[in-house]
């Protein structure tokens, strides 16, 4: 296997990782499970990748890196044996990790908006969305 294939079943069992230990993990568990159980997927190897979801995200509130540690290693392993084997997967991995990427398409989208109002305001504004209402406490 060359250094490249090497190099990608890392980055992929890394970034798979990553992904199981947030919400992210929803958009891509299908694809990710595809590229990990490829030749032997069945009931049991998706319950196996579930449970290392759920231990990644146990280990990412508890700070246990070895949990980390060995999945990763289990993922890549399992990748680099994909990506020897199966030339299609190279393709899908590297499409899954695009995805993943800070300008793939799963990337979350914040937007926040400062609004500053002057002027004579006698009272509190709430704003909540897009609506905006206030309290008048009268007269000053």
């Amino acid at each position: 296997m060359g250094a490249e294939l090497v190099e990608l079943a890392a980055s992929g069992a890394t970034a798979l990782v990553t992904a199981a230990a947030t919400d992210m993990w929803a958009q891509i568990r299908d694809r990710a499970g595809r590229l990990l159980t490829r030749n032997h997927a069945d009931r049991v190897d998706q319950a196996r990748l579930e449970l290392a979801q759920a231990e990644l995200e146990a280990a990412g509130e508890s700070g246990d890196e070895t949990v980390v540690t060995r999945i990763r290693a289990d993922w890549e392993a399992r990748l680099r044996d994909q990506l020897a084997h199966d030339p299609a997967a190279v393709a899908e991995l590297r499409e899954l990790l695009a995805l993943l990427s800070p300008s793939g398409a799963a990337q979350q989208v914040v937007t926040v908006v400062n609004n500053q109002s002057t002027g004579d305001i006698h009272g509190t504004v709430f704003q909540i969305g897009g609506n905006l209402g206030s309290v008048n406490n009268g007269p000053r």
